[in-house]
């Protein structure tokens, strides 16, 4: 045991809170340059320049085990905090970061997971400042298991759902300016892409056709639905509005039921909905 840092003292944290169920957690940071050659120079190297703004990656993997998730009202906020504490005063800190990524996914004989990405263009690594830390703010631990998963589309709902990929990507370009060693604002490329595939088993369900897509595309809106089956407490909510189905497969052989496999696509054109969708808001 000498020497190593072992899961129980490593500590996660966003802004001061610690989170919640986290699996893993990668951090790191690049500094990308570019070599500068010149004639008349032995071997022609001159020296090298950064060629673009230094940043630090930050991806954490968790459980869905609790309703609270502070990730969710952060979205439009660039200027995230936060740290792996470890051993007895080690830290990886970073600072001016915003979230770049959001997904969950489930399948049937395991827990919901809630993963996420931090791009950070401020200070990075050991030796900054520490912020204050505080424990999560739900002291409750539940579990959605998959049994307990709804899908509702447009007032249809079933349980039959068997996996699901719920995702959301956040492009941001950096704005910088001569003489800043960090952006000094980040232009969002719209429109923000809202993901869904899942899986279930087939009752009385048929494809839509193809040429309907090109022609006449028929929007939905999606509700996916986390339940604590023992206690009836709704664990987590997604949204999905106007919703295409983008792609279908559907598959069967002699040993499990008939399955489909669709994927839906939403488009949004404002940060302030993507709070929305993680909470279950129709709009």
């Amino acid at each position: 045991m000498l020497g190593r840092i072992i899961h129980d003292t490593q500590d996660v944290y966003i802004n001061g809170e610690r989170l919640r169920g986290v699996q893993t957690c990668e951090a790191g940071w690049s500094g990308p340059s570019t070599y500068i050659n010149a004639v008349g120079v032995n071997g022609g190297f001159v020296g090298s320049t950064i060629e673009e703004s230094l940043q630090a990656n930050f991806d954490v993997q968790r459980l869905m085990i609790t309703p609270h998730d502070p990730l969710i009202e952060l979205f439009e906020n660039t200027d995230i905090s936060g740290e792996i504490a470890y051993g007895a005063s080690e830290t990886f800190s970073f600072n001016t970061a915003f979230i770049n990524s959001y997904t969950s996914t489930c399948q049937i004989g395991s827990i919901p997971s809630l993963d996420f990405g931090l791009t950070a263009y401020g200070q990075s690594g050991s030796g900054v400042n520490r912020m204050s830390q505080t424990a999560e703010k739900d002291d409750t631990v539940i579990i959605a298991m998959p049994g307990s998963m709804i899908l509702d589309v447009d007032g249809y709902a079933t349980n039959r759902v068997q996996s699901f990929d719920f995702s959301i990507n956040i492009s941001r370009d950096p704005i910088n300016i001569i003489g800043q060693l960090h952006p000094s604002s980040f232009l969002i490329k719209y429109p923000i892409q809202v993901d869904c595939r899942y899986v279930l088993h087939i009752d009385d369900y048929e494809s839509s056709k193809l040429w309907d897509y090109a022609c006449s595309p028929k929007e939905q809106n999606l509700n996916l639905i986390f339940k604590d089956c023992s206690r009836d407490l709704e664990v987590r909510k997604f949204f999905m509005p106007a919703s295409r189905l983008v792609e279908y497969s559907q598959s069967g052989n002699i040993n499990t039921d008939l399955e489909a496999t669709l994927t839906y696509k939403s488009l949004l054109t404002d940060m302030k909905d993507v709070e929305k969708v993680l909470k279950g808001i129709a709009f």
